[in-house]
């Protein structure tokens, strides 16, 4: 399908109801100071028959490209006869940060998804955010959300969803995260520690807030693509969409096949912080087991007059599942995340 064609559309002209394949690039204004602007923004719109509404986007962080590339891909193959109800597709959420390959925003150097739902603000972060919140996750009953590490950190391929231990949200959700099938399945909850995920602002809370139901992928990152990280953003969103029931797909995987590890990742002595300034040596990896008290990384103060050494110790035990990508780091920067396994 793609030799389809697509047209400029205001968000009043989108089309949303009609049966049939339809590709736009959405005319979004804003105000950058006192200057009216516009961006254009890619949105396909697909609806058949009976079935579920669920929107796939990729490229909330514009340095996160597994799922820009996944999305895009599902708009290349997309045959709209094999969709079963409203499937909506935005490759590029953050569209400016997606062109510049940056977390943020170069235009108004905000993180979009801290901005949702978007009611504040007059730059194009806020205007995508108002969009997005009011056009389409209010029409959609799941919302997946494909991220990746990016440049800061690095993770372990997994599906990730949002959800408090023993609550009917969570148990209601698990089959949706182990359908994705990706190495890891990661549980996470609010945390208190300041800065620690899950952060406030997100698409996935907007969707929440709304009573929709969203899942979303923390899939390698370090500023990179690696073909075993692409292949999961390709599986899981294949899986995803066929376990929904809005594309089947005989290749997907079903949930009782699902190879996933389940974890845990929801207290703050999961998230292990940088205590001082000084550059990061890692002692363990991605998917190592460590105990609890066991010195995971050094801290070299290159700085200092000794060039002193920093031991690093887990403050949990579990399996890392996320490493800062980046030597140098300040205190209260991340280093390390340390999930548990997890039996709901």
């Amino acid at each position: 399908m793609s030799d389809q064609p697509w047209f400029d559309a205001t968000p009043e002209q989108l089309d949303f109801e009609s049966d049939g394949l339809r590709r736009y690039w959405v005319q979004l204004d804003y105000r950058q100071g006192d200057r009216p602007q516009r961006m254009v923004w890619p949105l396909v719109i697909c609806r058949h028959g009976s079935g579920p509404s669920v929107l796939v986007t990729g490229g909330t962080h514009g340095d996160e490209f597994e799922g820009q590339i996944a999305a895009t891909e599902l708009i290349h193959r997309l045959e709209p006869t094999r969709v079963s109800g409203l499937l909506m597709i935005a490759p590029t959420l953050n569209r400016p940060a997606c062109l510049a390959g940056m977390r943020r925003s170069p235009i108004d150097d905000a993180d979009l998804n801290r901005r949702f739902p978007g009611l504040a603000g007059e730059g194009p972060s806020a205007a995508i955010a108002r969009f997005v919140t009011g056009a389409l996750i209010a029409r959609a009953e799941i919302a997946i959300d494909i991220h990746s590490g990016g440049e800061a950190m690095e993770f372990v391929l997994s599906s990730n969803l949002q959800g408090r231990p023993g609550s009917p949200e969570l148990r209601a959700g698990l089959p949706a995260l182990m359908a994705f099938d990706a190495p890891y399945a990661i549980v996470f909850d609010e945390v208190k520690a300041e800065g620690a995920m899950p952060h406030r602002g997100t698409l996935e809370g907007a969707a929440r807030e709304l009573g929709k139901f969203a899942i979303s992928s923390e899939i390698g990152g370090a500023g990179r693509v690696t073909p075993a990280s692409m292949q999961v953003a390709r599986d899981g969103l294949r899986n995803l969409l066929h376990h929904f029931g809005v594309l089947k797909d005989p290749a997907a995987r079903l949930v009782a096949q699902s190879r996933s590890r389940l974890l845990l990742l929801a207290r703050a002595e999961h998230y292990l912080a940088a205590p001082v300034k000084g550059h990061f040596l890692p002692r363990c990896w991605l998917g190592d087991e460590v105990e609890r008290g066991q010195p995971v990384a050094d801290l070299y103060q290159l700085e200092s007059g000794n060039l002193a050494r920093q031991e690093v110790k887990a403050t949990s035990s579990g399996i890392v599942v996320a490493a800062a990508r980046r030597g140098p780091v300040l205190p209260g920067e991340d280093l390390l995340y340390i999930a548990e396994p997890f039996s709901p």
